[in-house]
């Protein structure tokens, strides 16, 4: 996820959430909402996280389904929310760390009709 995260995320996002990427110092327009480790994104579900890859949200973000596969989206779901409990140095929980939510979570393809 952390790889992916890096490739599709973090020119908006920056590289841990913080939203500091390239494209919102030029644009502020697009700046990101939320950094990943406020109360709103810690609060997020998994499920939503791979929901907004999946299909976008509010026309800030776009749909990433034409460029991950459900498995690759879930990988950086995974990755977004352990950035929500990421440290005050930096350093991101290792993926055991996560609660059996996002172990429980079963692959499907959501974008087919």
């Amino acid at each position: 996820g952390e790889r992916l995260f890096g490739i599709y995320c973090a020119v908006c996002h920056g590289t841990q959430g913080l939203n500091d990427g390239p494209v919102p110092a030029k644009q502020v327009t697009l700046k990101p909402t939320h950094i990943y480790q406020d109360d709103y994104m810690k609060a997020l579900p998994i499920g939503k996280i791979y929901h907004v890859l999946t299909y976008g949200r509010n026309n800030r973000m776009g749909s990433y389904a034409y460029a991950l596969s459900p498995k690759e989206r879930w990988s950086v779901a995974s990755y977004v929310k352990r950035l929500t409990m990421m440290d005050s140095l930096g350093n991101v929980p290792a993926i055991k760390a996560l609660s059996s939510e996002a172990s429980a979570i079963t692959v499907q393809d959501t974008t087919k009709n």
